[in-house]
C-alpha cells in the first residue's frame, strides 16, 4: 500500500507537470465515464473500445486505482458479451491490483471475487464459483457483520452455486440465513423476502421425492 501511495503521488505530479498531461488524464477519465454509459446502454463493443483506450492512457500514469477500475469494467463488458475466459483474465487482473493496494478485506476486492464467481457460474464451473462466492461472503462478514443486506446477497449467490451442484441441504441453510436477514431488514412482505420463501419451498420439493421436482 505504501508502494501504491508513492505511485499515486507520482501520477498527481505527472498530471500537474504540464497542461498536455493534464488533458490526457482528463481524456482517459472522461472516456471511462463514457464507457460506463455505453455499457449501461448495451453498447458493449463500443464500451470495450472506450475502456481499453482509457486503460492504455492510465497505464502511462501508473495509478493502480484507475488501471484496476478499467480491468474490472472490461471484464464486465466481456462477460456481457459471453466472452467468459477473457472476462476472467481481466477480473483477475483487477483482483490482483485490489489485493495489493487495498488488501483482502476491502469492498472492491469483494466485488472482484463475486464477479469471478458469476463468470464461473455462467461457465458451469459451480465448484469454482462457490469458492469465489465464499471469499466474497467472508469479506462482507468481516466488513459488515452477519446482519447486513450485502450478506443476504452473498448467501443468495452461494445458494445458486449449491443448487447447481445438487447440494440442497446447503442451499436451505443459506436460504434460511438470507431470509432471516431480509425479514428483519425489509419485512415479511418485501419481494426479496417472499422470493426466498418461494425458493425454500422449491428446494424442499426437490429434496422430497414424493413431490414434483421444481427448478429453482
Amino acid at each position: 500500500q505504501v508502494h501504491h501511495w508513492r505511485r499515486h503521488k507520482k501520477c498527481c505530479k505527472m498530471i500537474s507537470s504540464s497542461p498536455d498531461m493534464h488533458l490526457r488524464y482528463v481524456k482517459a477519465y472522461e472516456g471511462y465515464k463514457i464507457g460506463l454509459n455505453q455499457k449501461d446502454s448495451g453498447e458493449f463493443d463500443q464500451a470495450l473500445l472506450t475502456f481499453q483506450e482509457s486503460l492504455e492512457i492510465f497505464k502511462e500514469f501508473q495509478d493502480d486505482s484507475d488501471i484496476s477500475g478499467c480491468y474490472f469494467e472490461i471484464g464486465s463488458v466481456l462477460s456481457s458479451k459471453k466472452q467468459y475466459e477473457e472476462a476472467l483474465v481481466n477480473y483477475r487482473k483487477a483482483l490482483e491490483i485490489h489485493r495489493e493496494i487495498r488488501g483482502e478485506n476491502h469492498g472492491q476486492t469483494c466485488d472482484c471475487y463475486e464477479a469471478i464467481g458469476n463468470v464461473l457460474g455462467e461457465q458451469g464451473r459451480y465448484d469454482d464459483a462457490y469458492i469465489g462466492y465464499g471469499k466474497a461472503l467472508a469479506i462482507r462478514l468481516e466488513l459488515f457483520g452477519e446482519n447486513h443486506m450485502e450478506i443476504g446477497q452473498s448467501y443468495y449467490n452461494i445458494d445458486l452455486a449449491q443448487f447447481e451442484k445438487g447440494d440442497y441441504d446447503g442451499v436451505l441453510v443459506s436460504l434460511q440465513k438470507a431470509k432471516a436477514i431480509y425479514t428483519r431488514e425489509l419485512g415479511v412482505e418485501h419481494p426479496r423476502t417472499v422470493q426466498r420463501n418461494v425458493c425454500i419451498d422449491f428446494c424442499q420439493k426437490r429434496m422430497n421425492p414424493s413431490k414434483k421436482n421444481v427448478q429453482l
